[in-house]
């Protein structure tokens, strides 16, 4: 019961993550998250609240399982196969997400392809190498 409500909840993350990066890809309005975590709690409290009225509230995942297991093998294993391509699909379509989001960085020269974030890691490169030739 709690496996499938937490995979449920993490293929829900991979899907808004998605909607948001491809947002930011196709409007260029960045989602700034770091400092307000109001818009975390809430996405959390929708899918906590979403999970518990279609799966808890009343034991309906008793129900649902019993439907599921009251199926012919040959319609389950469809159904299988089916959501099993679902969840492929979503996990595929959240790294291409990302992608197009690496892909606008370099573009845009933003990110980690930025002027000022290769200096910096060149002066820590640097840095590190000169440490490492003393201690040698």
């Amino acid at each position: 019961d709690w496996k499938a409500g937490l995979v449920l909840g993490v293929l829900e993350i991979f899907v808004l993550l998605s909607i948001i990066n491809y947002y930011t890809f196709f409007t260029n309005i960045v989602l700034n998250f770091d400092n307000n975590t109001l818009y975390i709690v809430v996405v959390l409290l929708c899918i906590f609240i979403f999970h518990y009225f279609i799966f808890h509230y009343n034991d309906k995942w008793k129900d649902i399982l019993a439907e599921f297991d009251n199926l012919p093998k040959e319609k389950n294993s469809k159904y299988g196969i089916i959501t099993w391509i679902i969840i492929l699909i979503i996990v595929f379509n959240l790294g291409f997400s990302f992608y197009c989001m690496d892909l606008k960085a370099k573009r845009e020269n933003s990110g980690p392809y930025s002027k000022e974030f290769i200096e910096k890691q060149n002066r820590q490169d640097s840095i590190l190498n000169s440490r490492y030739k003393i201690n040698r």
